[in-house]
């Protein structure tokens, strides 16, 4: 098999897993508040389904993290305590280390970091969902 097929190959069966990745958590997610629906405790769970929501998007990285904070200016799409706990998106994003962001630009830009980018800093002074 040639070079080019195995990277399609590999792209497709990443394109596929992180689908997965995505889907699986967010219909689980789903299936409560469904459950919550059709047992009429929809009302009552309503609070800790937005908890759940929010642990869950945090988990799936920066894109997914960006659609959740894109949601919390959305009452005319969601119930005020999912509001209220998808804004804690728009204070706060969990951190990585600084070596999984370089290591990152490094292979997608196939450049050395330090040959690009200046560090004025070693540690960031903040986070952001995508940046």
């Amino acid at each position: 098999m040639n070079c080019n097929k195995t990277n399609n190959i590999e792209k497709i069966f990443q394109w596929v897993l992180r689908n997965i990745q995505i889907a699986l958590p967010l219909g689980l997610w789903a299936s409560g508040v469904i459950v919550d629906l059709l047992t009429g405790q929809e009302e009552n769970n309503r609070r800790s389904r937005a908890q759940q929501l929010l642990r869950t998007i945090t988990g799936l990285g920066p894109a997914i993290i960006k659609g959740g904070q894109a949601l919390s200016s959305r009452p005319d799409l969601l119930p005020s305590e999912y509001l209220e706990e998808l804004q804690k998106l728009q204070d706060d994003v969990p951190r990585y280390e600084n070596g999984v962001a370089f290591s990152t630009v490094e292979e997608e830009l196939d450049i050395e970091f330090g040959d690009v980018f200046e560090l004025l800093q070693d540690e960031p002074v903040a986070a952001a969902s995508i940046g």
